[in-house]
């Protein structure tokens, strides 16, 4: 649903049903974990929900809107981590898994807009809340997951900055910044893990349309660091912040594009965020990212 109130106010909304279904066949837990070999039953499990959404914006000028929204989300968590590795009093999908209703999550945003002839700008912050959020809870005493059903809250803010001053020259960014509790046994609320909750993010470009239709662009990533979780002793570790070049130009040629792309243009040796927590436990996932990359490729579309 769409409704223009006026010329300067908007209303939109709609509502949705979700089905998701979960089918898995006998199987055998077998080398993966340091529990003994054993067989599942498989089994069938279905969730449903209903789910809305609304949204409002005003335009304060041609150029300038606020806007504001709240909508549903639904999601199921990873069966494919705990169908892998679950304790050891799983033997049956349908009796033991412990999810027998989706996670449906509120968020809420707020923020405003701009769009002017060489200059665009975006300020947003939002709130999420679930009231049966899914975790998945690691033993590294016997490498297995379980699910841990909770209440669970993410907030945070982005900005973005695009500006072309002329001359063929554009330059911008954005960083986004989110942080997320969950609520233990005890009732006291504890930092979501790094796995779920990314550091501070912050990615910055500068191009340059050298000649018509030959883009030139440098860009940037910068990941924070983030030790809240590992503080709250959630995470083994502290994340460590990073950061790391591309370059990629790009050119008409023959009908088509042709596209050289280096990442990580300066070599740069870091551990993603994933890999700083995982290395924890398993030794195997301790290794860097990949170095620089070269590619060099055409397209052509009709």
């Amino acid at each position: 649903m769409q409704w223009d109130l006026s010329e300067r106010w908007a209303l939109r909304g709609g509502v949705r049903h979700a089905q998701l279904g979960l089918s898995v066949d006998d199987y055998t837990i077998q080398g993966y974990s340091l529990q003994p070999d054993r067989e599942v039953e498989g089994g069938e499990i279905d969730f449903n929900d209903t789910l809305f959404n609304v949204g409002v914006v005003y335009d304060l000028t041609d150029e300038v809107n606020l806007f504001a929204s709240f909508s549903q989300g639904y999601s199921a968590p990873d069966f494919g981590r705990l169908l892998r590795a679950p304790g050891e009093e799983f033997t049956s999908v349908e009796e033991d898994l412990d999810v027998t209703r989706p996670q449906k999550v509120d968020s809420y945003e707020i923020g405003v807009r701009s769009n002017w002839q060489n200059v665009q700008v975006s300020l947003a912050g939002f709130y999420n809340e679930s009231e049966l959020g899914v975790r998945t809870e690691f033993d590294p005493t016997i490498v297995s997951s379980r699910i841990v059903r909770a209440p669970q809250r993410f907030y945070g803010l982005e900005a973005s900055l695009d500006w072309q001053p002329g001359g063929g020259w554009g330059l911008g960014g954005i960083v986004s910044w989110t942080e997320g509790e969950f609520e233990n046994e005890e009732g006291d609320f504890l930092p979501i893990t790094s796995r779920d909750i990314s550091p501070l993010k912050l990615t910055t470009y500068v191009e340059h349309e050298t000649q018509s239709g030959w883009l030139n662009r440098l860009q940037a990533l910068y990941v924070g660091s983030r030790d809240r979780a590992f503080e709250e002793e959630v995470d083994p570790a502290p994340i460590e912040s990073y950061l790391t070049v591309d370059f990629i130009s790009s050119i008409p040629l023959w009908g088509g594009q042709l596209e050289l792309s280096v990442e990580n243009l300066f070599n740069e040796q870091y551990f993603p965020v994933i890999n700083q927590i995982a290395a924890q436990r398993f030794e195997a996932e301790n290794f860097a990212a990949r170095g620089r990359i070269i590619r060099l490729g055409y397209s052509i579309e009709w």
